[in-house]
């Protein structure tokens, strides 16, 4: 079996904003429930948008499993990933995880040339991993 051919884990939960520009980057739980986009550099997160929610509807989350990554700049076939410097780029993947950070998954299947190339990721979001 190829990576393509084995099943993500998904969840299924309401988006608490409008995240419609925010497909392929890291989500969280919301404190009403649902999603909202993650807010902080290297934070844990609940898993990648799959689809563009406006707030209310159903937002689509990979926990677990093969997705596709929006990068925040150039990222190496290999990089561990962990959530961006959210401040300029809206929770996209950094291959730089640094101290505290949480590593959520691996870059696979080539590579970001620049900043806001869309690559392919092996997810683990159900783990509490920190960068020592």
């Amino acid at each position: 079996m190829s990576w393509e051919q084995a099943q993500p884990v998904k969840i299924t939960r309401a988006a608490e904003a409008d995240l419609s520009a925010l497909q392929y980057h890291f989500v969280k739980a919301g404190s009403s429930g649902g999603v909202v986009t993650c807010d902080t550099q290297g934070e844990n997160a609940l898993g990648v948008l799959q689809n563009k929610p406006t707030s209310g509807k159903d937002a689509v989350i990979v926990m677990l499993g093969i997705t596709k990554l929006k990068a925040m700049a150039a990222i190496a076939d290999g990089a561990g990933l962990t959530v961006s410097d959210v401040t300029a780029t809206e929770a996209e993947a950094d291959d730089s995880p640094a101290s505290a950070e949480h590593v959520l998954g691996k870059s696979i299947h080539g590579q970001a040339a620049v900043a806001g190339d869309i690559i392919t990721a092996l997810v683990n979001c159900t783990s509490n991993f920190l960068v020592p």
